[in-house]
C-alpha cells in the first residue's frame, strides 16, 4: 500500500473517532464495570485498548521541525519511555484492585492511559528507527511473558479482588500475548517495509543536501571568448 493510500486509511477524523470511540465503550459506567469484572478482561483487553486511544491520537501531534535524526531518535525514545511506565504502572496488582473498589482510582486510570501512556507512544514511535522500534517491542513482549510466568508461579492470590482460577487464566492469557507479539515482531521483521530513520526525518536532512548539491553561495559561469583569438569576456 502506497504512503498516499495509508494517509487516506488512516486520515486524522477516522483516528480520532477511533480513539474516541473506544473511550466511551471502555470508561463510561456501565461499560467500563463490564471489562474490569474479569481480570482477563481488565489486564489484556481494557488496559491496552484505552493505550490504544491514545496511540491512535499521538501521531497527530507530529510536528515538522528542523531538527536531524539523532534529535527525533532522542523525543522518541523519551515519549516510548513515559508511556511504558504508565503501563507498567498500571499492570501491577496493587492498583488494579485499586481501580476495582476505588472511583478515583478508576477515572485515573481511564484518563491516563491514553493521555500519559497512549499518546506518547504513537507520538515517539513515529520518530523512531526499525531498531529502537524493535528494541521497544522486545521489550513488550517481555513485559507480557514476565507478567505471565508470575501469575502462573505465585502461590497465594495477587489481586484481592479476583479470584484465584483467574489469576491462572491471566497467566496462560498474558504468555499467549507474549507469543502472538513476538511472532508478528518476527514476522514483520522479515516480510514488512523498510526500516531506518522515518519517512519525515529522512526528508528534512535530504533537502538541505540537494540544496548544497544544487549549487552554493559561488557559481562560477563559464568564460565567454570573442573573436578569433581574443580574451575572455566577463
Amino acid at each position: 500500500m502506497t504512503d498516499a493510500g495509508r494517509r487516506m486509511r488512516f486520515s486524522p477524523r477516522l483516528r480520532v473517532g477511533l480513539a474516541l470511540g473506544l473511550l466511551l465503550a471502555l470508561g463510561v459506567p456501565p461499560l467500563s464495570g463490564w471489562w474490569e469484572a474479569a481480570l482477563v478482561r481488565h489486564m489484556l483487553a481494557q488496559i491496552p485498548l484505552l493505550l490504544l486511544a491514545g496511540a491512535l491520537v499521538g501521531p497527530l501531534l507530529w510536528t515538522a521541525r528542523p531538527s536531524g535524526p539523532g534529535w527525533q531518535q532522542s523525543e522518541g525514545v523519551a515519549a516510548v519511555l513515559v508511556g511504558l511506565v504508565c503501563l507498567a504502572f498500571w499492570m501491577l496488582p496493587r492498583w488494579l484492585d485499586a481501580a476495582v473498589v476505588s472511583p478515583w482510582v478508576n477515572t485515573a486510570k481511564i484518563l491516563s492511559l491514553p493521555l500519559l501512556g497512549g499518546i506518547p507512544l504513537g507520538w515517539g514511535w513515529a520518530r523512531l528507527g526499525a531498531v529502537a522500534r524493535g528494541f521497544v517491542w522486545t521489550h513488550i513482549v517481555t513485559m507480557f511473558a514476565v507478567l505471565g510466568a508470575l501469575y502462573l508461579a505465585w502461590p497465594e492470590r495477587l489481586c484481592n479482588n479476583y479470584l484465584a482460577s483467574e489469576q491462572m487464566a491471566l497467566g496462560h492469557g498474558s504468555l499467549a500475548v507474549a507469543a502472538a507479539l513476538g511472532l508478528g515482531g518476527a514476522l514483520l521483521a522479515v516480510f514488512g517495509g523498510s526500516g531506518g530513520v522515518p519517512r519525515s526525518a529522512a526528508r528534512s536532512t535530504a533537502r538541505p543536501a540537494a540544496r548544497s548539491a544544487g549549487g552554493g553561495a559561488f557559481s562560477p559561469r563559464p568564460a565567454r571568448f570573442s573573436g578569433r583569438g581574443g580574451a575572455a569576456a566577463h
